[in-house]
This record gives C-alpha cells, sequence and structure tokens, in this order.
C-alpha cells in the first residue's frame, strides 16, 4: 500500500511539471489556454456537477478565456444561483476531484513499464493538475460556507447532546 502510493507521487511528478511549466506561459496567452483548455473543462464541469447535485443550481458554464487587464485572464466560469451554506464548501472546492481522478488512473506500481501511453497520460494530465486546484474565488466560496456552516453544526451537537441526556439521564 505504502510502495503504491509512493509510485503514484513519483508517476505523477512528469506531469506536474509540464503542468507547472505551461501555467508561467503567461507571455503566449493563447498557447498557454490551448494547453491549459482541457484542465479549464474539467474544472468547471465539476463546479457544474456538484453545484447540480447539491442543489446549486448551476445556470451557465463558460470555458472561454476572457481578458480582464492587460496581463489577466479568466480561462472559465460556472455560474452557480443558489450559492448557501450547505452546499458552498463542496462547490467551491469540487475541482480537486479531478486531482483524485488523476490518483485513481495511476497504473499500479508493481506490474508498470514505461511505455508511450504513460507519455500520453502525462501530457493529458498535466493542465489538470494545474487547473483542478480551487481558485482564490473557489477557496473564498468554500470558506464563506465554512463560517456560516460551524452554527448548524453547533446545533446537531447540542440537539444530539440534550436527546442523549433525556434518553439515558435515568441509567
Amino acid at each position: 500500500m505504502r510502495e503504491q502510493l509512493f509510485f503514484t507521487l513519483l508517476y505523477q511528478m512528469p506531469s506536474l511539471i509540464l503542468g507547472l511549466v505551461v501555467l508561467n506561459l503567461k507571455g503566449w496567452p493563447y498557447f498557454r489556454f490551448l494547453l491549459l483548455w482541457p484542465g479549464t473543462v474539467l474544472h468547471e464541469l465539476l463546479h457544474w456537477v456538484v453545484a447540480f447535485l447539491t442543489n446549486g443550481r448551476p445556470t451557465h458554464i463558460s470555458i472561454w478565456p476572457r481578458r480582464t487587464d492587460a496581463n489577466n485572464w479568466i480561462l472559465g466560469a460556472a455560474n452557480i444561483t443558489n450559492l448557501t451554506w450547505y452546499n458552498g464548501i463542496w462547490i467551491g472546492l469540487a475541482p480537486i476531484l479531478g486531482i483524485g481522478l488523476l490518483l485513481a488512473l495511476t497504473p499500479s506500481g508493481q506490474r508498470w513499464y514505461f511505455s508511450q501511453r504513460d507519455i500520453y497520460q502525462w501530457l493529458l494530465s498535466a493542465p489538470v493538475w494545474v487547473m483542478c486546484w480551487p481558485s482564490r474565488v473557489d477557496w473564498s466560496v468554500a470558506f464563506e460556507s465554512l463560517k456560516r456552516l460551524w452554527v448548524p453544526t453547533i446545533l446537531v451537537f447540542l440537539f444530539l447532546a440534550i436527546t442523549y441526556g433525556a434518553l439515558f439521564s435515568h441509567y
């Protein structure tokens, strides 16, 4: 088990390094967009699917880049109309599922041998590694949800404590 985890981390290193190199190609925005586009699509699609599953009511998904100023671009966006305390954390952190998918697709270290397929997998995985980390906006949505989530959590624990006390106070 520990060997497979170590192998998984080593196996994914070339794609992570390649993704970081592509992410820093800021001088060539169109080439950068083209290379990062598969990761952008997955990132926004994960937001949309998780929002749909958690009653976030997604309305629109954008996967084409927009320039915000001379040096900044928005590569994609998912519009959610019902962002609440109970679904914000899941919707905000949904892109991390893409990283989990990459880790799950890693071959077994015991039967692995280098082949051309590995190069293809690293090339396709590179944009997912760098684009499936939550953005600043995603983190702020998740933290806002967490700030609101502590009140219901305390209420649930209070309810459980009172119920426990009422049921088992006579013992």
